[in-house]
């Protein structure tokens, strides 16, 4: 027993150190019974009308928009962002998109949005075959309609980034200075446009960097071996 709390302390201090955070959305609730902060609107303003027709089924939350090319409707989380020294910050998501309409031009609705506590951020937004970013005009990547796709972002500092499509690395991109609070937004992004598309999950966190992860296992091989001392 003794030996299992010590794993278990070595887990902690060296794998997930003081600090680091990890915060999920599953798909198996609204966002809001989360804890996250639902916003939505329509031409009226904010908080008019019903927003997004939303539906829970089988994991997946459907947002459904296309009754009305004025609604917006997101889910937000406020918080500290920033990742510790020696700590990776990391973004990820399911998401596949099924219609986009519009009333002039490429339309684009789904969208993620990002802004770290010193005020520099980033944004991605979809058509029905594309995604590209919101401020970064050199972001735009082919992408199945209708299909889950899974999307990852990592940066160590927050103003540099990989994005991943389905596990492998498409771009290399920058954060861009942002007046916005520290903030991370998701859902039915614009006015104007309509959309249906499904979310799978939405995660957020921070994890050590690889040399740390390295140290736990050493620690743990060094428990292992003197285990009979116990």
């Amino acid at each position: 027993m003794f030996r299992k709390c010590l794993i278990g302390l070595a887990l902690g201090a060296f794998v997930y150190p003081a600090g680091a955070y990890y915060v999920a959305w599953e798909g198996d609730c609204l966002p809001e019974e989360a804890g996250w902060t639902r916003q939505w609107g329509d031409e009226v303003g904010q908080y008019h009308g019903t927003g997004a027709v939303r539906t829970i089924q089988d994991g997946v939350m459907t947002m459904d928009s296309l009754y009305d090319m004025h609604v917006c409707d997101g889910s937000i989380l406020h918080r500290s962002f920033n990742p510790a020294p020696g700590e990776m910050f990391f973004l990820e998501w399911r998401l596949a998109v099924d219609q986009v309409t519009g009333i002039a031009g490429i339309p684009t609705d789904p969208g993620v949005g990002f802004e770290s506590d010193d005020h520099y951020g980033v944004g991605f937004t979809y058509g029905v075959d594309f995604v590209e970013g919101a401020y970064d005009d050199n972001l735009h990547i082919s992408i199945t309609p209708g299909e889950f796709h899974d999307y990852r972002l990592t940066s160590w500092d927050l103003r540099t980034y990989d994005f991943f499509i389905d596990g492998a690395c498409v771009y290399n991109g920058w954060f861009l200075p942002n007046t916005g609070a520290s903030r991370l937004a998701w859902g039915d992004d614009a006015q104007g446009y309509a959309s249906l598309h499904r979310w799978d999950y939405v995660r957020v966190g921070t994890v050590p960097e690889p040399g740390t992860a390295v140290l736990a296992l050493v620690f743990l091989v060094f428990l292992a071996h003197v285990r009979q001392d116990f």
